[in-house]
C-alpha cells in the first residue's frame, strides 16, 4: 500500500491534547478529524495508559466513513433526561441503528448486563432461517421469574444428555391429545444388543438413541 500523504494538514493543541485536520495514523489511515489526548513519551515520562485516547473521523481505507473511539477508562454516555416522545415513559432517548451487518458487543473479561423496567429481545426475519434467538452458556444458563411460559407454533423440546428435573410443590398438568412415553433403554451392545428391545422402545428409537450417545460422549 502506497503511503498516504496530506497537502493541508492543521493542527492545534497544547501538551495535554490536541485537535489535528487531515492527520494519517500509523497504519496509513487518513482521519479527516482527531480529537486526541498527548501522553507523556514512556522513554520521558510516566504512562498511565497502554492504549490511546481519541475520537476520530476517518476517511481512507476500508474503514472510510467510520468514526473510532478509544477510552483505556472508562466510556460513558449519559442522555434521556428529556425523551423524544408522546411522554417521557413512551420517548425515545438512545438509538443505535446499524443499516447492514452485526453489531458486536463484546467483554471477554467482564459482565455484559443490561436492565430495564421492560426487557424485549426481538428478531424478526424470514421465519425459516433468519429469526433467530440464540442464548447459550457453556456453565449455566439460568431463568427466573413469577411466571416463565414457554410457547412454540410447532415444537418445545426440552433435552439434555444426564437429567431432566421437573419438580413442582404444587400440580403438574400434563394435557395433549397424544402422549408417548418411552422407558430408558439400556444402549449397551453387551447386555442388550440391537436386535433385542428395552422395555416398550422400538427398534428405530433404540438406534436413535445409540446415535445421540455418540454425539454427547463426542462433545
Amino acid at each position: 500500500m502506497a503511503e498516504t500523504h496530506i497537502k493541508n494538514f492543521q493542527g492545534l493543541g497544547t501538551p495535554e491534547g490536541n485537535i489535528c485536520f487531515g492527520d494519517v495514523e500509523k497504519n496509513n489511515a487518513k482521519m479527516a478529524v482527531m480529537i486526541r489526548r498527548v501522553f507523556p513519551n514512556p522513554k520521558t515520562g510516566m504512562r498511565s495508559f497502554r492504549n490511546p485516547q481519541f475520537i476520530g473521523l476517518q476517511m481512507s481505507g476500508e474503514l472510510d466513513g467510520a468514526i473510532l473511539n478509544s477510552a483505556p477508562s472508562v466510556y460513558s454516555i449519559l442522555c434521556g433526561e428529556k425523551p423524544v416522545g408522546p411522554s417521557d415513559d413512551e420517548g425515545i432517548s438512545g438509538i443505535w441503528y446499524a443499516e447492514n451487518g452485526d453489531i458486536v458487543i463484546g467483554a471477554p473479561r467482564g459482565r455484559l448486563r443490561i436492565f430495564a423496567e421492560n426487557i424485549d429481545i426481538l428478531a424478526n426475519g424470514n421465519g425459516d432461517d433468519t429469526g433467530v434467538v440464540n442464548v447459550e452458556g457453556n456453565a449455566a444458563v439460568n431463568l427466573e421469574g413469577n411466571n416463565i411460559r414457554l410457547s412454540g407454533g410447532d415444537l418445545v423440546g426440552m433435552e439434555s444428555s444426564k437429567k431432566i428435573n421437573i419438580v413442582s410443590s404444587s400440580q403438574v398438568l400434563v394435557q395433549s391429545g397424544d402422549v408417548d412415553i418411552n422407558e430408558g433403554p439400556d444402549y449397551s451392545p453387551i447386555t442388550n444388543p440391537p436386535w433385542k428391545n428395552s422395555g416398550n422402545i422400538t427398534l428405530k428409537r433404540q438406534l436413535e438413541g445409540y446415535i445421540k450417545l455418540i454425539k454427547d460422549a463426542i462433545k
